[in-house]
């Protein structure tokens, strides 16, 4: 093989072969300047380095190991506060400092000969007969891959590759003039041409990457992947292989965020599904937000009436503002200091329901229209649970009233549920109108007891609707309030499976960042975080399409179907 001849010396430009240059072979053809020129490079600093490092080795007092440093330390004749140690593998030395008497290393490091020669190993060299030749892949000093008149071509193939390949060319479309336009084919299909090289940029026919921003959200997000594995979500897994199979277990999946988890259209879908294929346990969460004429707050046909005389509490702004008496894993409180209110829940299925309160005033409850009991407290601001049990296993009323009452009652929510009965169990533990901020300030302070107490196997987050539009909101701010979120349901079972979704594109308008800047942090942070992620904004078209298509209620809210097509991906890619 011919090789190059290399002179120790600084070459102070490297050539870039023009479009119109032939590419040719030789001493002075143009395949073999820029190689030539680096190699002179190379050769003049390993010549430079060989004499520096004799000359300065003496000059610095480079100590033989960091011990010999450590000794002239404690005897007083090493005075500076940094000095070398000789280094190892491809390190002359390393930079030393005294620190209180103790020679410790900076991790600073000065590179030898063997880095040099090692930059020098990776420098392909040129075969001369590789003349009008583009060279891609070297094994030690030779070239074994490289690009002809737009053929790849090598040295060798397997058996089972040449036996694959048969006798096939890649013909180029005679548009494609490589002599006109300097570019490289990369890619062909059928005659034409989809993916090319053009002066150091990858090409395609629809995308040119360029930059190290080329594959963010904002320019091609379908480079990006759009949902994860599903590993960490083992305990839902197993349940339900368990139900499948007969067995006795609950297994519970809770919804947080937004009003995507406060409305019960997502929730729902996701019930009737698990419903018919696992069988349902019972009803689960029921907040103290109300029956809503325009919204559906309950599931399962539940409800919520409440007299005149309540405080309904949600979420609001200054997002630091704490709720006055407490609140539930969703946000929600209401509370009265009067001895005239009284609330129902109607249509709770379970044999057990839980009530959820302050551990202060005075109230009163009944089931069925029942006889009252009434529930004493110890005038505390903690969060405690009343339960009722011996309730037959169907569809239950509750009555709560406060007569009698001259405290402050706070009811945070109520749980029907039925515990022991296999199936599955829905909590939808959502706020409408939340922000990342409301949750670091207003709601996830308070998770945790509950998180201990509801258990859920997996927890679905959606935020980020709400984020983009509001001008208080930021990316960073926004991932904060998830990562509150995640952190008081880890404290409670550091097992419990997590699903952030990214939400869909909206019809919103826009006060903050662009909501695929949310999307794109949204992403960074679940890998780093090591949560289940699924890019829901872009598995689905444009809101205006997506409307068109039936998957919008209205400009940020999604109907049944798509609610069911977001159940759709979650089910086939992670539970």
């Amino acid at each position: 093989m011919t090789r190059l001849s290399e002179y120790a010396r600084w070459e102070d430009d490297v050539y870039q072969i023009k479009r119109d240059d032939e590419v040719s072979g030789g001493r002075d053809g143009i395949a073999n300047i820029q190689p030539l020129q680096l190699a002179n490079r190379t050769s003049y600093l390993r010549q430079e380095v060989d004499v520096t490092q004799s000359m300065v080795m003496a000059e610095m007092r480079v100590y033989d190991s960091k011990e010999q440093a450590q000794t002239a330390i404690e005897a007083g004749t090493e005075k500076r506060r940094y000095f070398p140690v000789k280094g190892a593998g491809m390190a002359w030395a390393e930079r030393f400092e005294n620190i209180n008497g103790v020679a410790t290393p900076t991790g600073e490091r000065m590179p030898n000969m063997a880095y040099v020669e090692d930059i020098e190993k990776r420098i392909p060299k040129v075969d001369a007969q590789l003349a009008g030749r583009i060279p891609l892949i070297a094994i030690n000093d030779e070239v074994v891959l490289w690009l002809v008149d737009g053929r790849l071509e090598s040295l060798f193939l397997g058996d089972n590759l040449i036996s694959s390949l048969g006798p096939r060319t890649l013909v180029i479309n005679e548009d494609f003039n490589l002599a006109d336009n300097g570019r490289i084919p990369l890619i062909q299909v059928g005659d034409e041409v989809v993916a090319w090289l053009e002066d150091g940029r990858f090409c395609t026919m629809d995308l040119q990457l360029e930059g190290p921003d080329a594959l963010s959200p904002q320019t091609t997000k379908t480079f990006l992947p759009t949902y994860s594995s599903g590993a960490s979500l083992y305990r839902w897994k197993a349940k339900c292989a368990v139900l499948e199979n007969g067995g006795n277990v609950t297994a519970k999946i809770a919804f947080t965020g937004d009003s995507w988890t406060d409305f019960s259209t997502i929730p729902q879908q996701f019930a009737n599904a698990l419903y018919t294929k696992y069988g349902k346990s019972s009803d689960g969460w029921a907040s103290v937000a109300g029956n809503n004429a325009q919204r559906k707050m309950y599931m399962n046909g539940m409800g919520l009436t409440r007299s005149a005389g309540w405080v309904n509490w949600g979420i609001g702004n200054p997002e630091t503002t704490p709720p006055p008496f407490g609140g539930g894993p969703d946000g929600y409180c209401m509370h009265t200091n009067l001895s005239t209110c009284s609330a129902t829940l109607s249509g709770a299925e379970g044999t057990q329901i839980d009530i959820y309160h302050r551990d202060s005033g005075t109230f009163r409850y009944r089931v069925d229209g029942g006889t009252w009991n009434v529930v004493a407290t110890n005038e505390t601001p903690a969060m405690v649970k009343t339960t009722i049990t011996g309730l037959s296993d169907g569809k239950h009323t509750l009555d709560i009233d406060t007569l009698g009452n001259t405290s402050e009652v706070a009811i945070y929510a109520f749980r029907p549920h039925s515990p022991g009965k296999k199936g599955v169990e829905v909590l939808k533990v959502g706020h409408a109108g939340a922000r990342g901020l409301h949750y670091m300030y207003q709601v996830s302070p308070y998770i945790q007891p509950y998180a201990a107490d509801l258990d859920p196997d997996v927890v679905v987050i959606i935020l980020g609707t709400n984020d983009y539009r509001n001008a208080n909101s930021n990316t960073a701010n926004y991932i904060d309030g998830i990562a509150s979120i995640i952190d008081a349901y880890q404290a409670a079972h550091a097992d419990v499976g997590i699903i952030l979704v990214a939400p869909a594109d909206t019809d919103g308008y826009q006060a903050s960042a662009p909501l695929t800047e949310f999307v794109a942090a949204a992403r960074k942070f679940a890998v780093q975080a090591g949560v289940e992620f699924i890019d829901l904004h872009t598995m689905m078209p444009k809101w205006s399409v997506g409307r068109t298509l039936g998957m919008w209620e209205d400009s940020l809210h999604m109907s049944a179907g798509g609610a069911q097509f977001l159940f759709n991906i979650v089910k086939d890619k992670l539970l």
